[in-house]
């Protein structure tokens, strides 16, 4: 939610801006610049990246738009819970009637209870992690390319505007339309700048921030897995585990928030 409030106030300061500096919008409504800027910016991504970009693009907005940061208070306080409700022994039917709310919690408990050591458990989980990394990496190498491309676009855009208004030079009432042909052209420097700098790179910052949250998650349902495949006291996992909230993603993301 909060990532669609932030492009709602950043449309209108754009808006304010424009506003503040002419009364004519519609100049700023150019067909030609969203077709070069939008239209060479996606055809740039598929030829790059294949025909599932456009989609993958898609999939990343809407994940990031619901990801929160993991409540790391709640997630080691319902590790606690469990092992005082299994004192150890976690088994198959337990984790089918397991309805807590952080899903990896349940794929990993699943592993206890199939029966898995706890050094087939640590490497199972290890490359969970590193997948999921992996993931992200290539998210994160996607919009680093794409963040690249607006601009240039924007900048192919205003020039074919400016060639088809120096060609018009010369003719009937030129100077007259030099002012409005120049605006239009630049319209399209216009739309990728801001396509760069307002849609891409903050969501490449923001891929880079759910990446740490799921690190975080993953790294804390790690530790609190082991302890309960070696039957640990609830006393001591908790210990254990509040040393994570020294660092709760969460808040930092209040903060910056």
């Amino acid at each position: 939610m909060s990532i669609i409030l932030g492009y709602l106030f950043l449309i209108i300061n754009v808006l304010i801006v424009i506003a503040m500096t002419t009364d004519k919008l519609r100049i700023y409504a150019d067909l030609h610049s969203v077709i070069c800027v939008i239209g060479g910016t996606t055809l740039s991504a598929i030829i790059g990246f294949g025909g599932g970009a456009v989609k993958r693009i898609f999939h990343i907005y809407s994940v990031a738009i619901k990801k929160k940061a993991p409540d790391v208070k709640k997630l080691v306080d319902e590790i606690v819970k469990i092992a005082k409700e299994t004192k150890g022994d976690i088994n198959q039917g337990y984790v089918n009637n397991y309805s807590g709310e952080f899903p990896m919690l349940k794929e990993s408990l699943s592993l206890i209870a199939d029966g898995f050591s706890k050094e087939q458990i640590e490497t199972i989980l290890d490359e969970r992690t590193n997948v999921a990394h992996e993931h992200f990496k290539e998210d994160e190498k996607l919009f680093q390319a794409l963040a690249k491309i607006p601009p240039s676009f924007g900048l192919v855009g205003t020039t074919v505007g400016l060639i088809a208004l120096f060609a018009e030079v010369g003719g009937a009432d030129a100077l007259k339309k030099i002012g409005p042909a120049m605006a239009v052209a630049l319209t399209a420097t216009l739309y990728g700048i801001l396509t760069a700098f307002a849609v891409l790179n903050p969501m490449l910052e923001r891929v880079k921030q759910i990446a740490l949250f799921d690190r975080t998650e993953r790294e804390i349902i790690q530790k609190g897995i082991l302890l309960l495949k070696q039957k640990s006291s609830p006393i001591y996992i908790e210990e254990i585990l509040r040393s994570n909230l020294q660092f709760d993603p969460s808040e930092d993301a209040e903060k910056a928030g």
